[in-house]
């Protein structure tokens, strides 16, 4: 009967020591940027790899994706129409 009760004393903060681990350890991939908040205010950003918070202090803000965008263009999507060549009607403004 001791056995268990050794067992349990040593294995349940042990589980409690891994999962503390577990939400310390955090790795943000390439292509993200996660902004920090300790204690309410900005703290810092975290680049690319792994990284450790401390979680009754630090909080996760924002995921920033640093992925490329395209942005559609007042070309109307046909090929050769470009928004530059167009002539200009200076006396329709008027």
């Amino acid at each position: 009967m001791p056995d268990v009760t050794v067992r349990i004393w040593v294995g349940v903060p042990a589980v409690g020591c891994i999962g503390l681990l577990a939400l310390t350890l955090r790795r943000v991939t390439e292509a993200q940027a996660i902004v920090v908040e300790r204690n309410g205010r900005f703290s810092r950003v975290l680049p690319p790899g792994p990284h450790s918070l401390l979680p009754p202090f630090d909080h996760i803000r924002n995921r920033i994706d640093l992925r490329e965008q395209v942005v559609p263009s007042d070309g109307g999507g046909k090929p050769g129409h470009r928004v530059e060549r167009l002539p200009r009607n200076t006396a329709a403004r008027t």
